[in-house]
């Protein structure tokens, strides 16, 4: 995700109508315990486990809220997979590298800013 401290609780039945894709393919990922339920986020919050371990529990339960952004994640995941022939914890860890990637270059860009405030 992206590191916003705001989250947007979802159900896991509307997290799955969200990313688009059929149900066994979205639980997959969900499987992998990347995109974990809100009430077991890592301190950040931000509904992602950056470790991509698989939870105690396995797939999470139907009550539990994830962060709507988890949606946009894993059909990003899955078209990665799709279009590199990779299986899905490849393609989480490739999208949470294009993720930090992104962020670093918008933190690049800032600080490429600042330097060029304090030399004007």
């Amino acid at each position: 995700m992206n590191g916003s401290s705001f989250a947007m609780p979802v159900s896991k039945e509307k997290l799955i109508e969200l990313s688009g894709l059929p149900r066994e393919e979205a639980e997959d990922f969900l499987a992998l315990g990347w995109i974990v339920p809100l009430d077991r986020a890592p301190e950040n919050g931000s509904g992602e486990n950056s470790e991509l371990e698989m939870n105690a529990s396995g797939v999470p339960a139907p009550d539990e809220r994830f962060d709507i952004s988890g949606a946009d994640k894993i059909a990003r995941a899955a078209s990665i997979c799709r279009e590199f022939s990779v299986p899905p914890i490849a393609g989480a860890m490739i999208t949470d590298l294009m993720d930090r990637i992104d962020e670093l270059e918008a933190e690049l860009a800032s600080c490429k800013e600042a330097r060029r405030a304090t030399m004007e």
